[in-house]
C-alpha cells in the first residue's frame, strides 16, 4: 500500500490546526504536505474532499523519507460522522491531535472567516448562527444555507458529541486532545508534549501566529460580490478559469488588494453572552460528562442563566420577519 499518514491533526476551524501543522513541517523527523485540509476521509461531506481515491490522497505523501513520520491537517476528521472511522480501517495504528477552542471566540473567527470568503453573506453573526439550517429568499447559491457544511455553526462548534466519538473509537495512548488557550499561552513548551505524543526528539521550531484576523477595506464591495446573480457568479468564475490555466491565482490577487488584517472581533459583550447562551449546554456537556487531560478556562459555569438570553434573540429576528421555522431548534 502507498504511504499514509501516522497521525493526523483534527479539531474545529480557527482552533490552531494551521499552526500546528507548519510548526511540525519545521521538523525535520516529520513530512506534511503543503496541502491542508485534503478532507479525504469526510466522505459524509464530498463537497468538500479535495482528493476522491485512495491512490490520488497518497500522492500526498510519496516525497516522505523513508524514516520520517507523516502526518497531515484536516480539521474537519472530528465534526465528520465517518472520516475517523475510515481513517482507522486504512490506518488502525493511527494517531490523533484533537485541538478546540472557546466555541465563542472561534465561531466568531470563522464566521469573519467565512465572510472573508463571501460564503457568509449575512451581515450579523447571530443571524448567521440561528439561520444556518434555513435557505431563506435565496437570489444566490450562498444563501441556501441548509446544504451548505461550511455554515453549520452550531454543529461544527458542539464539541462534545465529537470528542465522544472519537474516544469511543480511538486507544487513549493514541489520542492527545489540546486546548488553544493552554497551548498559545506557552506554545513552545506545549509543542514538546505533542513531540512526546509523537515519539519525536527535541526540536526547535519558529513559533509565530497563523491565520490572523482579515477583513474587506470596501463593506459595499463586499455585499455586491455577495450578492451577485448566477450569471455573474459564472462569469466570475469563467474569468477565474482562464487566468489558473496561466498559473494566475487572480483571486488571491484580488483579495489581498481589497482586504486588510484586523485586530478587532466587532462583537459586542450582549452578542457575546447570546452566543455563549447558545453553546453553553454543548459546553456543560463536555466538560462534566467526557474524560478530558484538561480543564479548559471556558466560563460556561450556569448554562440555565443564558436560557432568556436565546429568547431574545429569537424575538430580535422576529421582528424582522425572519420565519419561525428557521428556529424551531430553539
Amino acid at each position: 500500500m502507498d504511504r499514509l499518514p501516522d497521525f493526523y491533526i483534527v479539531g474545529a476551524p480557527k482552533c490552531g490546526t494551521t499552526s500546528l501543522h507548519r510548526y511540525l513541517r519545521q521538523h525535520p523527523d516529520v513530512f506534511m504536505p503543503a496541502v491542508k485540509e485534503p478532507n479525504f476521509f469526510c466522505s459524509d461531506f464530498p463537497s468538500i474532499q479535495k482528493y476522491k481515491t485512495l491512490e490520488d490522497y497518497s500522492t500526498l505523501f510519496t516525497a516522505a523519507n523513508k524514516n520520517q513520520l507523516v502526518g497531515e491537517a484536516s480539521p474537519w476528521y472530528l465534526y465528520s460522522n465517518a472520516a475517523i472511522q475510515n481513517i482507522l480501517q486504512v490506518k488502525p495504528d493511527a494517531k490523533f491531535i484533537v485541538m478546540l477552542r472557546n466555541p465563542v471566540d472561534a465561531v466568531i473567527s470563522y464566521y469573519r472567516y467565512m465572510r472573508y470568503y463571501l460564503v457568509e453573506d449575512r451581515d450579523e453573526i447571530l443571524d448567521a448562527v440561528l439561520l444556518e439550517d434555513w435557505g431563506g429568499k435565496a437570489k444566490t447559491l450562498i444563501r441556501h444555507r441548509h446544504a451548505n457544511p461550511y455554515l453549520k455553526y452550531r454543529g461544527i462548534f458542539s464539541y462534545a458529541q465529537q470528542v465522544e466519538r472519537i474516544q469511543n473509537i480511538v486507544p487513549k495512548e493514541n489520542l492527545l486532545i489540546l486546548f488553544f488557550e493552554d497551548f498559545f499561552s506557552s506554545p513552545a513548551k506545549n509543542f514538546e508534549q505533542v513531540l512526546q505524543f509523537l515519539d519525536l526528539p527535541h526540536h526547535s521550531v519558529k513559533i509565530e501566529a497563523h491565520n490572523t484576523a482579515i477583513e474587506w477595506r470596501f463593506d459595499l464591495l463586499r455585499k455586491i460580490l455577495v450578492n451577485q446573480s448566477p450569471m455573474m457568479q459564472r462569469g466570475i468564475a469563467q474569468i477565474s478559469r482562464f487566468f489558473r490555466a496561466r498559473g494566475i491565482n487572480i483571486n488571491k490577487i484580488f483579495l489581498q488588494g481589497v482586504t486588510k488584517k484586523s485586530n478587532s472581533s466587532k462583537v459586542d459583550a450582549a452578542t457575546k453572552d447570546l452566543l455563549k447562551g447558545i453553546f453553553a449546554d454543548d459546553v456543560m456537556a463536555l466538560l462534566n460528562h467526557i474524560s478530558l487531560p484538561t480543564v479548559p478556562a471556558w466560563d460556561y459555569t450556569n448554562p440555565a442563566n443564558f436560557k432568556p438570553q436565546i429568547v431574545e434573540a429569537r424575538r430580535r429576528l422576529l421582528m424582522r420577519e425572519i420565519p419561525t421555522s428557521a428556529l424551531s431548534s430553539y
